[in-house]
């Protein structure tokens, strides 16, 4: 019987066993096998309430054991009168120790969820403490019963779908508006490198001698020119000022300088 403890039942007392080997006298029979190994749990916890009443979703892994030495564990050491003391108060106290555990985590964790809000919760290191804060709390209840938890971490923590759905909503809508930003600043630069042109080119006209109404002319049919093929230009007018802007650069370039 390696790692395994047995609680033998006679008519006139309880005698525990193991690991490794157990004798069993007349009248007497089994009445419970407990396994000393450390064992793995997973629980998940829906719906636990934070401060501010926001749910939350936790996935929770937490070892555990019987409260013994490592060396009265594997068998190299006989049971001692405490261990055994501890193998009997399971047996007497709970009578389903895996149960009683994961009911009493999952109490716990939601407990320490409700005293704190949703926005702390998410913040650096909070984990950790709740992690500390499981371990010490389910230490504090079970080891009366004989149970020892040896570590807990927080697997999964989801905040509800909604504050979910908002988060990546609000991501959404950033990345939207500095795209808007950035398309911005482009047709500003290009408004301003198209204003340069045109000065430049207003100033080689009239160094040329070209009369100033055909300058005039010229320059208001790039600036137009510019406004009917842009974009913003076209959302901040109306359709039919955007018409008149076309009609206005098609009889200029129509007319004679």
């Amino acid at each position: 019987m390696f790692g395994f403890t047995i609680v033998v039942r006679g008519p006139s007392r309880t005698r525990i066993f193991g690991p490794k080997w157990f004798v069993t006298e007349q009248f007497e029979y089994i009445k419970r096998v407990f396994d000393l190994q450390i064992e793995s749990q997973t629980i998940e916890v829906w719906d636990a309430l934070t401060r501010d009443r926001a749910t939350l979703y936790l996935m929770i892994t937490f070892t555990f054991g019987v409260d013994i030495p490592p060396a009265a564990r594997s068998g190299d050491q006989p049971l001692s009168v405490g261990d055994e003391a501890a193998i009997l108060s399971l047996h007497n106290w709970v009578l389903d120790w895996r149960r009683e555990l994961s009911n009493h985590m999952e109490s716990a964790a939601r407990q320490l969820v409700s005293e704190i809000e949703l926005q702390q919760l998410f913040s650096g290191g909070r984990i950790d403490w709740l992690e500390s804060n499981l371990l010490q709390r389910g230490n504090g209840r079970l080891n009366q019963y004989g149970v020892r938890i040896g570590n807990v971490n927080i697997d999964r923590l989801m905040p509800p779908e909604d504050v979910t759905t908002a988060s990546a909503e609000q991501r959404l809508a950033d990345a939207r508006q500095q795209t808007t930003l950035l398309e911005e600043r482009a047709r500003a630069r290009a408004w301003a490198d198209a204003l340069v042109f045109i000065a430049d080119g207003y100033q080689r006209a009239r160094q040329r001698g070209m009369p100033d109404a055909a300058i005039h002319r010229e320059v208001l049919h790039r600036i137009l020119e510019k406004m009917a093929k842009d974009p913003a230009t076209k959302i901040v007018v109306t359709p039919e000022v955007n018409d008149a802007i076309e009609r206005m650069i098609r009889n200029l370039a129509g007319a004679a300088p």
